[in-house]
């Protein structure tokens, strides 16, 4: 039963999957995908969270002297 139960959960994870990229096919046209370079959405997102650790790294390397200091 704790089988049956388990591989109902991971097909819903695959199926889950399966819809958020229906859902974002439908509301961003292949032509928008073409004209900002997107080749992926995995790869945009990806370079949002390397501009995000980045900008929290200035952020922490920028207030050594308000406060305790920041991680080299």
């Amino acid at each position: 039963m704790l089988l049956g139960l388990w591989n109902g959960f991971l097909s819903l994870g695959a199926w889950f999957r399966q819809q958020i990229y229906n859902f974002f096919s439908a509301i961003m046209p292949q032509w928008v995908r073409d004209a900002l370079g997107i080749r992926s959405p995995s790869r945009v997102f990806a370079e949002i969270g390397k501009n995000t650790m980045l900008g929290l790294a200035d952020g922490m390397t920028g207030t050594r002297c308000c406060g305790s200091p920041a991680l080299p």
